[in-house]
């Protein structure tokens, strides 16, 4: 997180330039803008959450894997099966970190995936406010039960 955060001291300038020039586009859009960037915050909480779903998953297994073998009935307690497997959870664009190396690919699926199943179920779509109408001051026609009789 250190080196975030001297990066972000380092290029700040350019930052805050970087958004005087985007915020008026951004503002003058909205209409476009604002649903696009929500679309985009949404997929990134769904690719943090999938993620740590990932990791939890190989670590579980990994943890499985060491537990489940027969050194105790061996006679071999001291001894290490655990099979290494594991993914950085905060560096996830480190390559090397992932062991086995085809998790890397695994996750990029599932981020493909995921794009897909939003692009089904929430689709992006720019919406027009509604226009209110002309007899919306005007009170609703009610029935009248007493001349019905």
């Amino acid at each position: 997180m250190e080196p975030l955060v001297d990066h972000f001291k380092q290029y700040y300038g350019y930052y805050a330039m970087g958004a005087l020039c985007v915020l008026p586009v951004i503002i003058l859009f909205r209409r476009y803008s604002v649903p696009t960037i929500m679309y985009a915050m949404e997929l990134c909480i769904y690719m943090a959450l999938l993620h740590c779903l990932t990791y939890g998953v190989v670590v579980f297994a990994s943890w499985f894997k060491d537990q489940s073998t027969m050194k105790r009935a061996r006679g071999l307690l001291g001894t290490d099966y655990n099979p290494g497997w594991k993914t950085p959870i905060l560096e996830f664009w480190k390559r090397k970190e992932y062991n086995p190396e085809w998790l890397f690919y695994f996750e990029i699926a599932l981020v493909f995936v995921v794009l897909v199943l939003m692009w089904k179920f929430r689709p992006l779509r720019a919406r027009r406010p509604r226009k209110k109408t002309a007899n919306a001051k005007k009170k609703p026609i009610q029935y009248n039960y007493r001349k019905a009789k």
